[in-house]
């Protein structure tokens, strides 16, 4: 299979083109910058329909993620707008010219994450800043161009992020230089590793599937202890975990994200934190 992946260059995109490589499909890496198999601004229409002519994919990731911090999209939303709404609507639109599946990668973010609540697919959304608002804007836009387009919704992704924001990788660098690591003990959700999402990825076009899935781990729990349990399995220095309040966020986020992952499951099971923590560590530098 032929895969054309947006956003090759970020945390899940680069993870999708190693495992997809190392399952024997032909990966074709596309990004605004780097070293890219194809170099294109999703933000153009034009060119990302260029880009897909080049690549003749069989499917299409949207990796893409606005590389600016979370919370900065509250004041740039332009930016944010472009990067989030934009180009998966370009993506979309140009997925079903070129004969494409079309996995969209979006986010949690989209549920309140209310406490004492859980969430599946047909849950009413409610995002409670602009980062999450342009996520839910890009889904409808996605599947109104893209009816039978995949859409998962991911939180807390993990790995070895080549611009280490995610939190691994920060956790990891502050290890190492021995920082303090501020993590919330108050903000709950269901980690997945970046590379687990490529495996759900391929087992969900396999099986023909399309519309919106939840996209996270089974295992549910703070920032704070997650860190912990990263430093137990990787060998970092626990008391660089610094015990911090959400409330240290500068917008307001979702904090309690408890996912139903039934309809994943069904399809493909994931992964325990566990397992998809030993995934990391075998393929970690």
């Amino acid at each position: 299979m032929r895969i054309a992946i947006f956003g090759a260059g970020g945390l899940v995109g680069s993870h999708a083109a190693r495992f997809f490589r190392s399952r024997g499909h032909t990966a074709i890496a596309i990004g605004r910058s780097g070293a890219m198999d194809i170099v294109a601004d999703a933000t153009d229409s034009a060119a990302v329909q260029k880009a897909l002519a080049k690549a003749k994919p069989d499917a299409i990731i949207n990796a893409i993620k606005c590389r600016m911090p979370t919370d900065a999209a509250e004041t740039a939303k332009n930016e944010a707008w472009l990067s989030n709404v934009v180009a998966a609507e370009n993506i979309a639109a140009a997925s079903c010219k070129a004969g494409a599946r079309l996995v969209h990668i979006s986010s949690a973010w989209v549920y309140e994450g209310k406490e004492g609540e859980s969430y599946n697919e047909e849950s009413i959304t409610y995002p409670l800043n602009f980062y999450a608002y342009t996520k839910a804007v890009a889904e409808e836009r996605v599947l109104h161009h893209a009816p039978n387009a995949l859409v998962l919704r991911s939180d807390c992704v993990f790995g070895e992020d080549p611009h280490l924001a995610d939190f691994f990788s920060r956790l990891k660098t502050a290890c190492k230089k021995g920082e303090k690591f501020p993590a919330a003990q108050g903000q709950f959700s269901q980690p997945i590793f970046a590379g687990e999402i490529a495996r759900l990825s391929e087992a969900l076009l396999a099986s023909k599937a399309s519309g919106i899935f939840n996209c996270v781990g089974p295992d549910y729990l703070s920032r704070h202890s997650l860190a912990i349990t990263m430093c137990g399995l990787f060998g970092f220095d626990k008391s660089v975990v610094a015990p911090a309040p959400h409330s240290a966020r500068a917008i307001r986020v979702p904090l309690f994200l408890r996912l139903d992952i039934s309809k994943i499951n069904s399809v493909c099971k994931v992964k325990s934190l566990d397992a998809q923590l030993s995934d990391l560590k075998q393929g970690a530098s």
